[in-house]
């Protein structure tokens, strides 16, 4: 069973060479956690294994979905002080309505916040 959870990617793939770019990817791919990200952009943004391989370049933007990833602060945590040029955002959304954090990665650091509902000001009375 397991908990799934959805995560939405941003990174600042414009400030990044295309060296960079194949550096970053290559390590991903190595690491047997992080692969979670190279298995789901190959999928999603090429639709094809051989397109990938030939034009390998970071997504600015991806979502991987339903994934029972529990130690993604530790693995981005990680890839962020391999790499502490890196600006990663990420919005990841569980199971519950509640359950909504977005996590910043930045030289090797990590910023997190839990979502807050609040109610509009009651303006009857």
């Amino acid at each position: 069973m397991g908990y799934f959870s959805d995560f939405e990617f941003c990174i600042n793939k414009k400030e990044l060479s295309l060296k960079q770019q194949v550096e970053v990817l290559d390590f991903i791919e190595k690491d047997s956690e992080l692969s979670i990200i190279t298995d789901d952009i190959k999928l999603t943004e090429y639709k094809d294994e051989n397109a990938y391989k030939d034009c390998k370049l970071l997504p600015e933007d991806f979502n991987i979905y339903e994934k029972k990833w529990y130690n993604y602060q530790e693995d981005l945590l990680r890839l962020s002080k391999q790499f502490p040029y890196l600006k990663i955002e990420v919005e990841r959304s569980g199971e519950e309505m509640s359950d909504i954090e977005k996590t910043w990665f930045y030289n090797g650091q990590l910023q997190t916040s839990m979502v807050r509902f609040v109610f509009d000001e009651n303006k009857l009375w």
